[in-house]
Parts: C-alpha cells; sequence; structure tokens
C-alpha cells in the first residue's frame, strides 16, 4: 500500500470484486471512525477492513477494539487471500447481530478486555489478550488500568514479564493472575525483571497472596542471598573455563568512554555476579544454551553496568537483530544517564555490525549518536522518561556503591 493512499482506498476496489462492500455511503465514515480509534498504524489496515464489513461494525470496534487486534492476528493482510479469511470469519461471527459479547466469545476475548482503550493496543498484543482471557472475569476487570496510557504500560509491562517467565522457566503462564493484577506503577516496571526472575527460579516458594512490594522483598533477599553464596561446586564443572562463542557479536568495544567485555565463561559470569553483587550468575546456563549474551560494562577499569542481550526476530528480515533485555549497575541499580547513552550506542553499532556482515545494505552516512532516533528509543527502552533526569546539582545520580548495598 502506497503511503500517500488511505487502507480503505487500497482495499476497496478489491473488497468490491470480492462481493464484500458496495458503493454504500457509509462506508468512508465507519472506516474513518475506526482508523481514529488506534495508535499503532499497524491497526489501521485491520480496522478499515472490519469496519467496511457490515454498518454495525463500527460499534463493536468502538466497544471492544480489542477485537481488531485478535481478529487480525497472524494475518498478512497485503494478500487477499489472507483478507478473505478475516473477512468471512468476522461476517460469520457478527452477521446475526449478536451481542458484544457473544461477539468477543467468539474470538475467545473475555469480556473485561473491552476496557482497553485503542490508543493502548498494539497489533503485536494477542498473546497477551489471550492470555489475559484466561484470568477469571472479576480478577481481571478489577486488574485493568482505567487510562489509556496506564494500560498500555500494563499490556507492555505483561509482555515483558511473559517473556521473563519463560526465559528463567519456560512456563510464560505461571503466576500469570498474579502478574496482572499486580505489576502497575513505576516501580514494577523497574522491577519487573528481578521479581520474575525469582519467581521463576522459586516457583514452589513464590507466593501469590503477595502484592508486588512483598514480592520484591522476597526477591531482593534471594538475590542478596545468591551474591553471598560462594562458587562452591560450580568452580568444578568441566565447562568452568570453556568460552561461549558470541559471533557474530564482539567480544570487546569501546563505545562513549566505556568499555564493554563479553562475559564468555561461566567463571567470568559467576566474578561479575559477586563484583557487582547481583544474581547474574544464575543467568550462565542461558549464555551455554545461546538464549542470551551477557557483557560487563566498565569506565577506566572498574565495573559499572551489565547488560544481557537477547537475539530478537527483525520482522521482515532473515538478520538477527539483539535487543537489550536488562541493564543493572552495583547491587541492581539503575545505572547512571551517561551508562545509558553509551549502551544505547553500543546497541545501535552492534546491530549495524550484525547487518553488514549478513550483506544486507546499511545506511551510508547515519547520524552521530547522540542524535541517532534509534539511540532514543534504545536510550528510552533503557531509562524511560527518568534517562534526563538529574539531581539538584545537575549531575547524573550515580548508582551506590557496593557498600551500600
Amino acid at each position: 500500500m502506497r503511503k500517500d493512499m488511505t487502507a480503505l482506498q487500497w482495499l476497496a476496489p478489491s473488497m468490491a470484486r470480492d462481493g464484500l462492500i458496495k458503493n454504500d455511503a457509509w462506508i468512508p465514515r465507519a472506516c474513518e471512525a475506526a482508523v481514529g480509534l488506534f495508535s499503532d498504524s499497524r491497526l489501521h489496515l485491520p480496522a478499515t477492513l472490519l469496519a467496511a464489513l457490515n454498518p454495525y461494525a463500527i460499534d463493536y470496534i468502538r466497544q471492544a477494539p480489542a477485537l481488531v487486534v485478535t481478529a487480525a492476528w497472524g494475518a498478512r493482510l497485503i494478500y487477499r487471500k489472507e483478507r478473505l479469511r478475516v473477512a468471512h470469519r468476522f461476517i460469520a461471527a457478527s452477521g446475526h447481530g449478536p451481542r458484544l459479547n457473544e461477539l468477543m466469545k467468539a474470538y475467545a476475548l473475555a469480556p473485561p478486555l473491552r476496557a482497553l482503550s485503542g490508543r493502548a493496543l498494539r497489533h503485536d498484543h494477542w498473546g497477551v489478550l489471550k492470555a489475559l482471557s484466561g484470568i477469571t472475569p472479576t480478577a481481571l476487570a478489577q486488574s485493568i488500568p482505567k487510562v489509556p496510557e496506564d494500560q498500555r504500560r500494563w499490556l507492555d509491562d505483561i509482555a515483558r514479564w511473559r517473556m521473563y517467565m519463560w526465559q528463567h522457566s519456560g512456563d510464560v503462564e505461571r503466576f500469570f493472575p498474579w502478574a496482572a493484577a499486580n505489576l502497575h506503577g513505576s516501580r514494577a516496571r523497574r522491577n519487573l525483571g528481578e521479581v520474575a526472575d525469582f519467581a521463576g527460579n522459586n516457583r514452589v516458594s513464590f507466593n501469590t497472596r503477595w502484592n508486588f512490594e512483598q514480592a520484591k522483598a522476597a526477591s531482593d533477599r534471594w538475590h542478596a542471598e545468591i551474591a553471598r553464596r560462594s562458587f562452591g561446586a560450580a568452580a568444578m564443572a568441566a565447562d568452568w573455563r570453556v568460552a561461549v562463542d558470541y559471533a557474530p557479536l564482539p567480544s570487546h568495544l569501546e563505545v562513549e568512554g566505556f568499555a564493554f567485555h563479553a562475559l564468555q565463561t561461566r567463571e567470568d559470569i559467576y566474578i561479575e555476579g559477586q563484583t557487582m553483587h547481583h544474581c547474574v550468575r544464575t543467568y550462565a546456563g542461558r549464555v551455554v544454551q545461546g538464549l542470551s549474551r551477557l557483557y560487563s560494562v566498565r569506565q577506566a577499569g572498574a565495573r559499572v553496568a551489565t547488560l544481557e542481550l537477547w537475539p530478537a526476530g527483525n520482522s521482515g528480515s532473515s538478520v538477527t537483530r539483539y535487543a537489550l533485555m536488562q541493564l543493572k549497575g552495583p547491587c541492581n541499580a539503575r545505572p547512571g544517564a551517561a551508562v545509558a547513552i553509551a549502551v544505547a550506542a553500543f546497541l545501535v553499532k552492534i546491530n549495524e555490525s550484525v547487518r553488514a556482515r549478513s550483506g544486507a545494505p546499511v545506511v551510508a552516512n547515519a547520524p552521530r549518536a547522540a542524535a541517532d532516533p534509534r539511540l532514543i528509543e534504545a536510550r528510552q527502552r533503557i531509562h524511560g522518561a527518568c534517562l534526563a533526569r538529574r539531581d539538584g546539582r545537575g549531575a547524573d545520580t550515580p548508582p551506590p556503591a557496593a557498600d551500600d548495598c
């Protein structure tokens, strides 16, 4: 679809030929209203398709925008066959004018999800919506935030929780109702990875009656115990000093005044955790399996942070892209802004290097790191809106010293 065309202009000829629509005056208005409900432009095409199918579709979409995400999930709507499949299913489900709850049931959506605003939804939220639909309706209704912006953050946090739980335990649904009810607010967002790490490694002792503050306290105690343990029998393992091949990632790279050292052996990882007073040692098995990559971030030889990367799918490309999953300072503290900026630049450099090695085209004359929009996005992922926050003296707030832990 050309950028200068609306979704309806592009869809209408094909839909008319397939007998899905006629030249009805209500269609443009309904499609425009449907598109206006969503902030994610990738939902504009499916919203247009569904809204044009019958005069009542826009009423359903207004009342439950999540229907658009679910109805179009997995469909590549640039292809006629896929459009027909999505359209015919929606026509069959809504053609006899069912009540909204009945239509949502046809798509396996829990009725409380009608409360989600279109501005909070993204095209890839289907997995989260499906998981949420497995929670009892009363509990789910009480868990959904009221404000669209809070809903977006909540959905994203739940998605992150599911990823962490899969990584830590392979069981993404375990403790999911607890997460849905308790992942609210900036504190939960900042400490989500640590609590998921604790839950995934302590499935028997994790108490679902805890609120987030109680779970965080238990997590802190567990992480502290992990940090205090000696290497013990782990140091006797045959692969204690066997280096994991990080290719195509570098083993060492200097960016923005910081050095990034790959933690490629179990010994390296254990020493990093002991020195930094956090639980990165529990990630050694994930590194060996190729599920994550760990780097020690150092300045003038001193360790200032530890970061974890995951290989991530790159939509529309066979080239692997690496995404930041965690960035922790001493005692799991948030590193300063200078570290975050360097990490953002590091992410851009390694992904450009991987792309260049693959033979894929690289944009020439790329902007400097400070102005690169990809850096801005990466910085926001690392530190959110607090990245530029300064203390009263105008200096970056440093992480706590190890003695303060």
